[in-house]
């Protein structure tokens, strides 16, 4: 076994090195960057000031914040991107070639008649390499959860946001990149082709799946209504209004109460009116539980992916 992973990792020497490059370089930026911002040794309470206003902030937190305001938004620009394609290019780079190359190269037919069968063949092809980049990539992760968790405790995130950026959701992309990339490499069975469509498709999966599906799970959520003053972190859905008599309007029907000589301001008119602005919307902490799902899902998605390559390579002519 031992020395069919030497061979496998031998044969994808250079994606296998790039990655681990790659996912190490940025694991290194992570902690680099950590390091940083922890030596500037800024105190919670100097964010707090900050953010109550900074001309009350004393001349010591002042200081302090800047600092770790300009080392922060001066690298973040560069190693968030970083983060969020790393597993898609991890995960392409390595998967595509699995069964791509030796298609490609006419050296499949070899291969698998050497095996007991394509099945056992598949498995030492995609053990070795889910090893090592697994945990090149799980490295990153680690190192920038460190950093994400620096981060947080000066500048809080939006709720959602930074999502794929750190932490295991970084992991479980990578699979399922890496089944994806495989699943497409075994059916084109050209590897240029398939990285470009495994590319479109995780672009795709990426922007549009994750993004739906978290909209549609939290509206299945006990929601409840926020006035717009309440300083709750919060995702809203929909936007009403109370009526001075306590009833709940639209937001589309509070407009059409609006006169027409205050229509270039009309919310100026409802609140001094008494027509008080809600929204329909789930708390910070319930939005929390998203995120463990997200991971699960993916991690499902790639197991199936990679589960999925298996009758593909079975039932697979051994020429391009």
């Amino acid at each position: 076994m031992l020395a069919s992973a030497r061979v496998t990792l031998k044969h994808h020497r250079f994606e296998v090195l790039a990655t681990i490059l790659a996912a190490l370089g940025l694991a290194a930026a992570c902690l680099w960057l950590n390091s940083q911002l922890l030596a500037v040794n800024a105190r919670p309470d100097c964010f707090r000031e900050w953010m109550d206003g900074p001309d009350s902030a004393s001349r010591e937190c002042a200081t302090a914040v800047r600092a770790f305001s300009d080392i922060l938004f001066s690298n973040m620009s560069w190693i968030d991107p970083g983060m969020a394609i790393l597993p898609f290019v991890v995960g392409i780079f390595i998967g595509v070639p699995v069964v791509a190359r030796e298609l490609e190269t006419r050296t499949a037919q070899t291969a698998w008649s050497l095996s007991p069968s394509r099945t056992r063949w598949l498995a030492n092809q995609i053990w070795p390499l889910v090893l090592v980049a697994g945990t090149a990539i799980c490295i990153a992760s680690i190192a920038s959860s460190m950093l994400h968790a620096t981060r947080i405790n000066a500048f809080p995130p939006q709720i959602f946001e930074g999502l794929g950026f750190h932490g295991p959701l970084v992991a479980a992309r990578a699979l399922a990149a890496f089944g994806l990339a495989m699943l497409i490499g075994a059916v084109v069975g050209r590897s240029l082709p398939a990285v470009v469509l495994a590319a479109v498709v995780c672009l795709f999966a990426v922007l549009f799946v994750p993004t739906y599906a978290r909209d549609a799970w939290a509206r299945t959520q006990p929601s409840q209504l926020f006035e717009w003053s309440d300083p709750t972190p919060r995702i809203t859905f929909d936007d009403f209004y109370r009526t001075p008599s306590g009833g709940f309007i639209s937001l589309g029907e509070a407009l059409s109460l609006v006169p027409e000589e205050s229509a270039d301001n009309p919310y100026a008119w409802m609140l001094e009116n008494g027509y008080i602005s809600f929204s329909r919307g789930i708390t910070a902490e319930t939005a929390s539980q998203w995120e463990p799902l997200e991971v699960a899902g993916t991690l499902v998605a790639g197991v199936l992916l990679v589960g999925a390559t298996t009758p593909v390579v079975n039932r697979r002519r051994p020429t391009a």
